[in-house]
């Protein structure tokens, strides 16, 4: 037994102690709950809170986990097969860890992985269930996990047979904790709770939860949206006056005052006259007449024997207290779940691609972080899923990654002129077809360059450079391919005769060696006239460390 599994039975054993004490000195008449009644009340306040939650699920609260959620439901999931301790990673190796979320990349660290196409747990995740694709079940999660603090994902087979899962809302799922902490779960819609009272309990096989942890309890959670109670209730509050001032509200504008003997004659010295609706019309049109329109505007009425006085009637919103309280409770609310207005679509001021970079970074590293939870949470079900073919295999959600134009553009003219990407990558990053006339060459020839090659030519003419040395060189020192290497090189020159006739005399470098120390000698000379030809240095820091050994490689062979 752990020792959280026995503090909780000590914990039950005080309240049993308790129930019984009570029960002692109580009449026969009063009913106490037993002790699993008030875990059923703990568990009953808890989804009361959750169900407040639920309910206030939009203005401010809503923009906030939408955005996160959102975001999260859009990033693209991977399936890749792990294949035990490899070397160096590779090139595409290190691009696909580099997108990895933090729990994946861990587990892959040490070892190499191979990027699955077709698998069947690329379907279930694809279609989780007959009811979530994909996206709602992505998005399902993150925006339990930010209301309740739990993100629950239930699965097993259906009754065709095919394994199914599903993110299911916090209400939903009653944890019991008598075994041990999140021992034994039951499903229950809140809508007939008595439904599935004789339902078998489920156990960790079936079911598998992120939290959001609250530091006073290891069972409870404490997510975003409870921390901002109060403004979250306030900002509803603002909403539902604002729609209620609208409804209910009249508003004329001002208040038109009929004077009280306008006509003595007619409606008595002091009277103020009853004006037929036709009357009130004429009245109405004739102000709108002379006072309407935008360029009365700020003109003053006269008051006169008709009209006693003119006064205004309806608040205006400065009254009514809501750009002042609105702007600070979305601040908090928004605060509370790491959200910045700029990722809400508002202007981000002063600051340009440089903040807006870091904004959107902060902001991802937040997705991420549920993105992670979700792939552990998913791993628990790859093997219940597809039996054996789900061994040693790993799924992740890629991760969200802030870009800056300018500094990755920056980054490209850079790599292009280090040769590190080709021609045809940068046409894709601009939206341009590939170039079929060479595009696919990293290497971006400078003039030094050209110098080199011509140099290095001169020496293959000579016969001081066999054309496979230059041809190796060609491939490690600017990085050509073997077919463009060999045709640069070009052949062996036919031996020249010498003046007059006869054998002709044979250069340095030239001619089969007579011994293996000769052979080694004739090398080391062709390989320092090729470097000399090239104006760099084996030892110094100019000719860099793989086209230096590749060359002391073949001076050896």
């Amino acid at each position: 037994m752990s020792t959280m599994t026995k503090a909780l039975a000590r914990s039950r054993s005080v309240v049993e102690t308790a129930y019984n004490a009570a029960l002692t000195k109580a009449g026969p008449t009063i009913d106490l709950s037993p002790p699993s009644g008030m875990a059923q009340f703990g568990q009953f306040r808890d989804d009361t809170k959750n169900r407040e939650r639920y309910s206030l699920f939009r203005g401010w609260l809503y923009a906030a986990i939408n955005a996160l959620a959102a975001e999260a439901a859009g990033q693209p999931v991977v399936v890749a097969k792990l294949k035990g301790t490899g070397e160096t990673p590779k090139a595409n190796k290190a691009l696909t860890v580099s997108k990895m979320t933090s729990g994946a990349r861990n587990k892959a660290a040490s070892q190499e992985f191979e990027i699955l196409v077709e698998h069947p747990l690329i379907g279930i995740l694809d279609e989780p269930n007959t009811i979530q694709t994909r996206w709602s079940f992505v998005y399902g999660f993150v925006a339990n996990l930010n209301l309740t603090g739990f993100g629950y994902i239930v699965g097993g087979e259906n009754e065709e047979g095919n394994f199914e899962f599903y993110s299911l809302p916090t209400t939903w799922v009653r944890p019991n904790h008598e075994e041990g902490p999140f021992s034994r779960f039951k499903v229950v819609d809140p809508a007939n709770p008595t439904a599935g009272n004789d339902d078998e309990w489920l156990t960790r096989e079936n079911v598998a939860f992120a939290m959001l942890p609250s530091p006073a309890d290891p069972r409870v959670a404490y997510p975003p949206a409870q921390s901002q109670m109060p403004a979250i209730r306030i900002d509803d509050f603002i909403q539902s006056s604002q729609a209620q001032f609208f409804d209910n509200g009249i508003f004329p504008g001002a208040i038109v005052t009929i004077g009280k003997d306008p006509h003595p004659e007619v409606s008595g010295e002091g009277k103020r006259p009853r004006l037929t609706a036709a009357q009130r019309r004429q009245v109405i049109g004739a102000i709108r007449k002379v006072m309407g329109g935008v360029a009365n505007y700020g003109n003053p009425a006269i008051v006169d024997g008709l009209i006693e006085k003119i006064e205004r009637l309806s608040m205006t919103s400065n009254e009514m207290g809501w750009e002042k309280s609105e702007d600070k409770v979305r601040t908090r609310i928004l605060s509370a779940f790491g959200v910045h207005p700029y990722i809400l679509g508002e202007p981000v001021g002063v600051g340009g691609y440089a903040q807006v970079a870091n904004i959107e970074k902060r902001f991802y590293k937040r997705v991420n972080t549920f993105l992670d939870m979700l792939g552990t949470v998913v791993s628990n079900f790859i093997a219940p899923a597809v039996g054996k073919e789900g061994e040693n295999t790993l799924a992740w959600w890629e991760e969200c990654q802030a870009v800056d134009p300018g500094l990755r553009w920056s980054n490209l003219q850079t790599a292009r002129r280090n040769g590190d990407v080709s021609r045809n990558e940068i046409r894709a990053e601009l939206g341009l077809p590939p170039d079929e006339t060479g595009g696919d060459q990293t290497k971006n020839y400078s003039a030094g360059d050209v110098n080199a090659i011509v140099a290095l030519q001169g020496a293959v003419s000579k016969g001081v450079v066999e054309p496979q040395q230059a041809a190796e060189i060609y491939m490690v020192a600017f990085d050509m391919d073997a077919k463009t290497a060999k045709k640069v090189a070009g052949k062996k020159p036919p031996p020249q005769p010498a003046p007059g006739g006869g054998v002709p005399e044979q250069s340095p470098g030239q001619g089969p060696p007579a011994t293996e120390e000769e052979a080694t000698q004739q090398a080391t000379r062709a390989l320092d006239m090729a470097v000399k030809s090239l104006g760099l240095s084996v030892s110094g820091s100019a000719l860099p460390a793989a086209v230096a050994d590749r060359l002391i490689e073949m001076a050896e062979e």
